[in-house]
């Protein structure tokens, strides 16, 4: 019995599992660092996850389009329903109402909750403190980069067409716009 056990823990001693090589693709993943551009982007979606509006489950997405030097904050129904196209107007307006509201920034002025500048900076920062480098200015370019979209289906009355409509509006402005 106690050979048998020897021989175990002398087997288990010297196994060593077999590691695979990484291939060139997951070494440069493990090795890329994540920017503060990334991990905001990242902890704001997180954040928005699960949003609703009057009733109404959202699907957001949060993404960083390079070329236009802009966030984009872009919402729609988790489900397809049938509303007239008045209704998908508003439920539109609502819904970039909302997304302003969640980061700080009352609807129908457009103005900072508390401050000069939405909640946004937040989601950018590192974790209870600032770095001595950070850009002064953070906060109000954050806010003026950052662009808020919706879509939603309606039926027109006349023919019962389902038509897409879109609308957007920056984050610290009260207005609307629908694209047709």
């Amino acid at each position: 019995m106690n050979i048998t056990r020897v021989v175990l823990l002398s087997l288990l001693a010297v196994w060593r599992p077999a590691l695979a090589e990484l291939t060139p693709t997951v070494r440069y993943l493990m090795t890329e660092p994540v920017s503060l551009l990334d991990w905001g982007i990242h902890r704001l979606d997180k954040n928005l996850e699960g949003a609703t509006v009057e009733g109404e489950k959202l699907f957001v997405f949060v993404g960083y389009d390079r070329d236009a030097n802009r966030i984009n904050l872009s919402a729609q129904p988790r489900e397809r329903r049938t509303r007239s196209l008045a209704d998908a107007k508003t439920m539109c307006k609502e819904t970039i109402g909302y997304l302003r509201w969640r980061l700080g920034v009352v609807r129908e002025t457009g103005k900072a909750l508390g401050g000069d500048h939405s909640g946004l900076r937040d989601f950018f920062s590192h974790e209870g403190y600032r770095m001595k480098d950070e850009p002064g200015n953070l906060a109000g370019e954050l806010d003026a980069i950052t662009e808020l979209s919706a879509l939603f289906f309606g039926v027109r009355p006349d023919n019962q067409r389902q038509k897409l409509v879109k609308c957007r509006g920056r984050l610290m402005s009260s207005e609307v716009l629908f694209e047709e």
